[in-house]
């Protein structure tokens, strides 16, 4: 992944998931979207917006509402572990496919398919809650944003908060011992994937709520009638 300036605004590319990232932008120029087009037709991209920023006239023409978010972070120095014996990390082909039955189960609408994250596996930590009284649960960590200092929550699937503090607690853990300093975890409000207890859970760890975020994906299917 690397940053590129556009208009002055910075834009996060990944080259390799074909995926950009628009973050905190209170307004952006005329013309900005299809330049993005332009530049990269074929690649996903997501602006997200502080609810109280997002221009929603404008983007409701452009763009589509998938995601409300609560923004959670964590830095390294206020990680309070609770890791557990029942969790592991997804190390082989047989856990792998485990993990790809819960994740495609639960996520199909998502971008990060169990395919394409298998594709560039180096790139994640995946963990695995192996209870036997609980439905198995499952966490990922990305650990190669553009900013390399930082690794981020992807997903997180459980069903109890001991269960999800005991996830989150592995899989930022391992995120640490990567050389992250701060993980960042959107938590979808109005997802069905994503339960209070997780948010909980996320908080009893060290996590602090520092914003609440509008999510849009740019309908880059619809260049003909992108506004100019």
């Amino acid at each position: 992944m690397k940053s590129v300036i556009i208009a002055n605004i910075e834009v996060f590319v990944d080259e390799v998931d074909k995926f950009i990232q628009v973050k905190d932008i209170a307004d952006f120029p005329l013309g900005f979207e299809q330049e993005i087009i332009t530049r990269y037709p074929e690649y996903e991209t997501w602006f997200l917006y502080h609810k109280t920023s997002a221009p929603t006239e404008r983007l409701d023409k452009i763009a589509t509402l998938l995601d409300d978010c609560i923004e959670m972070r964590l830095k390294q120095n206020d990680f309070i572990d609770f890791v557990t014996s029942d969790v592991f990390r997804v190390s082989n082909k047989e856990n792998f496919k485990i993990f790809a039955s819960l994740h495609d189960k639960n996520s199909e609408d998502m971008f990060w398919t169990s395919s394409l994250i298998e594709e560039h596996l180096s790139k994640w930590g995946i963990f695995l809650s192996e209870s036997h009284t609980q439905t198995m649960g499952y966490a990922v960590v990305h650990t190669e944003l553009a900013d390399l200092t930082i690794g981020e929550i992807f997903y997180l699937q459980s069903d109890s908060i001991a269960q999800s503090k005991a996830l989150l607690a592995s899989a930022v853990k391992y995120a640490f011992s990567m050389g992250k300093s701060e993980i960042v975890y959107m938590a979808d409000k109005s997802s069905k994937h994503i339960r209070a207890n997780e948010q909980e859970a996320a908080l009893s760890i060290g996590f602090r709520v520092v914003g609440f975020y509008q999510g849009y994906k740019l309908n880059t299917g619809e260049q003909g009638n992108m506004p100019l």
